[in-house]
């Protein structure tokens, strides 16, 4: 008991200071925020075939010349706040671009998955196939074949 009379305030004090710390925490920890996110990961299926193989040729379809190398690129978009992004957040006539570093060609681009079907989400080559739009982007998984030979390439 004497202790607890000789201690009381420095018992009080860090009691105080682990309920503020635990307080700013929590508050900290309930704003609602929206904090869209992405990961990229690329695989080059072949390079340099025309060096390696040079009677071989490979044809793309819907792309003309023949191809060098394919890069399998996949992009993961998805929301990682606590608050929902809404379509009418996500501006309509300025979508998501992906743009091919210069001689690098995207040949092809799909949805893989999506989160929610109802999100109606697409990716689609520009007719130059330098560049690849997604007109809604939360909660999906997209691939991009191109010509290049990793994820730098875009």
């Amino acid at each position: 008991m004497e202790w607890w009379t000789n201690n009381w305030g420095n018992v009080a004090g860090v009691v105080g200071v682990i309920l503020a710390v635990l307080g700013v925490y929590l508050t900290v920890k309930s704003w609602k925020r929206k904090i869209p996110t992405y990961v990229i990961r690329s695989n080059n299926v072949f390079k340099g075939l025309e060096n390696t193989i040079p009677d071989v040729e490979v044809k793309f379809p819907g792309y003309g010349q023949p191809v060098t190398s394919i890069t399998i690129t996949k992009i993961g978009f998805w929301n990682a706040g606590t608050e929902t992004i809404k379509r009418n957040e996500v501006v309509k006539d300025d979508p998501i671009m992906i743009r091919a570093k210069d001689g690098v060609v995207f040949l092809s681009a799909v949805i893989i998955e999506a989160v929610n079907p109802l999100n109606k989400i697409e990716c689609t080559v520009s007719k130059d196939r330098s560049s690849v739009s997604i007109t809604f982007l939360f909660g999906l998984q997209s691939r991009r074949d191109h010509s290049g030979f990793s994820c730098r390439d875009h």
